[in-house]
């Protein structure tokens, strides 16, 4: 039987690779390749005698495995908001080229939007634990004044999303991050967003997601009330272990409530209408037509289609008729169209 020299050199390698692991391919480079130029040799022939023992690695130095490779941190029992000293801060700031360039760019000046997305397309997985610190400030600390900022975190959070090995950090440091209130709430509710994106992927952190999740039903000051009620409407299609009962109760006082923050408020009057509650039907009327803003309008125009009755059908087509009101009008129409089916 002939023996394929291609075979032959892949099981070199895959032996090699079993016994000094990858890092250790270059080490032995020298000593395997005169061996496999052998054994091409050998293959070449109709009878092919026994295989060369393979050389032990005995000599071979293996370096130690760099601190950086341990990557999972033990997970947080509770809530300890962390304080960290203006001095921490200025060296988390420095603490990699990667990292810094969040703040800074290599002149010493602000960096640019477009200068902080290369960063963040340099960073790779295996991150220092020192960097990933400086990360989780830069949510609290880092710039969010306006839809650039609030991009750079997002994207920021969809990286570390998307590193497996730290989800139990992640989870115990967002979690922290979104009940700080000493945080922008529009940046806690982003958090809170990302937490429920990872319940699909992370089933074993699922238990402690829900507990955030129904937590934040409580903070009515911030976006975070609003973004658990969405997260959890849409879980509760999917899942039968969401507490309903809960969910809409949380969602009728919010609602209902004048002090609601008004992008929670948003979200919950969209919500409202996606879970049935008729229970909110007064206050969506009122958003209709004296909400504040076009979203905030758009978004009970929607939820009346899905709530209202034969009531509602001359408010809708006030709204169509009415050429002040043209930017509600395609929502209006959906909304009538909705109420007409039903009734």
């Amino acid at each position: 039987m002939k023996i394929n020299s291609s075979h032959i050199l892949g099981l070199v390698l895959t032996v090699v690779v079993c016994l000094l692991g990858v890092h250790q391919l270059l080490v032995v480079e020298e000593k395997v390749e005169p061996m496999i130029k052998e054994i091409v040799k050998v293959s070449k022939k109709d009878d092919v005698p026994s295989m060369p023992v393979i050389p032990k690695a005995d000599n071979i130095t293996i370096p130690v495995r760099p601190k950086y490779q341990q990557l999972v941190s033990v997970p947080k029992k509770a809530y300890q908001p962390k304080e960290i000293s203006p001095e921490k801060r200025e060296n988390l700031k420095n603490i990699s080229p990667r990292i810094s360039t969040l703040w800074k760019n290599k002149k010493g000046q602000a960096a640019s939007y477009r200068e902080k997305n290369v960063a963040i397309n340099r960073l790779g997985v295996n991150l220092l634990k020192e960097e990933r610190e400086a990360i989780y400030d830069y949510f609290r600390s880092g710039p969010s004044n306006d839809v650039y900022d609030l991009a750079v975190i997002d994207r920021l959070m969809n990286h570390l999303d998307n590193i497996p090995s730290i989800a139990p950090e992640y989870l115990g440091e967002m979690t922290n991050l979104v009940k700080d209130k000493t945080v922008k709430g529009s940046v806690r509710g982003y958090a809170m967003q990302h937490l429920g994106d990872i319940y699909n992927t992370r089933p074993t952190l699922r238990k402690k997601l829900l507990n955030v999740y129904y937590e934040g039903l409580k903070d009515s000051s911030s976006d975070v009330s609003g973004t658990s009620v969405m997260v959890l409407t849409y879980l509760s299609s999917h899942y039968e272990n969401i507490d309903k009962k809960l969910l809409k109760e949380a969602t009728v006082e919010l609602v209902n409530n004048e002090d609601t923050w008004l992008a929670s408020k948003i979200s919950t009057i969209s919500a409202a209408g996606r879970l049935g509650l008729k229970e909110s039907l007064p206050e969506v009327r009122h958003q209709v037509t004296e909400g504040n803003g076009i979203v905030m309008k758009l978004s009970a125009i929607h939820s009346l289609g899905q709530l209202g009755n034969e009531e509602d059908i001359t408010t809708l087509e006030e709204i169509i008729g009415d050429p002040n009101k043209k930017v509600f009008a395609i929502a209006a129409k959906k909304a009538l169209r909705s109420i007409k089916l039903r009734f």
